[in-house]
């Protein structure tokens, strides 16, 4: 699917593989997925539920979530979109984990693609930065960081400077 249509419509669920569905009505407790309907995986799910109540769970950040757990477009990783502030999602991957984004960062991600863009999965989760006034995540491709802070919005930062 574009990176359009799923940035035009944030909380929008992702199909398999990529095909785009209504919105769904946020729901009043978390999904079957995060909670323990992965009997095969326990361990992962224990996991992303322990991830999403450090958020805060349905009164935190995150919100509450709009998908159950799903798998993204490129089968590495798995997702939850949920209805926090400006959009937030939880990503997981077997190297990187469970990691959140949200709001203009999330937005300025889906621009460039989501996951199977230039920047890849996010490697951290939505973090302060030093000066307290901003915030940031990480992802895997080409050494790559999202920037928010206040008044310039959020922008990509690539290559040598984003190394330093």
């Amino acid at each position: 699917m574009p990176s359009s249509a799923r940035a035009a419509a944030p909380s929008a669920a992702r199909s398999a593989p990529s095909t785009p569905s209504p919105a769904a009505p946020p729901r009043t407790t978390p999904g079957p997925d995060l909670l323990l309907a992965a009997d095969r995986r326990p361990d992962r799910a224990r996991r992303d539920l322990t991830h999403y109540l450090t958020l805060g769970g349905p009164a935190g950040r995150a919100g509450l979530p709009t998908t159950d757990e799903l798998p993204t477009p490129d089968s590495v990783g798995r997702f939850n979109h949920f209805t926090g502030s400006g959009g937030a999602s939880i990503y997981w991957t077997p190297t990187s984990g469970a990691q959140e984004i949200q709001g203009a960062i999330r937005s300025l991600w889906a621009t460039t693609g989501w996951e199977r863009g230039p920047l890849g999965y996010p490697t951290t989760g939505e973090t302060t930065t030093p000066d307290q006034l901003g915030r940031y995540n990480h992802f895997t491709g080409s050494v790559g960081s999202i920037y928010w802070p206040p008044g310039t919005g959020a922008h990509e930062v690539h290559g040598a400077i984003a190394a330093r």
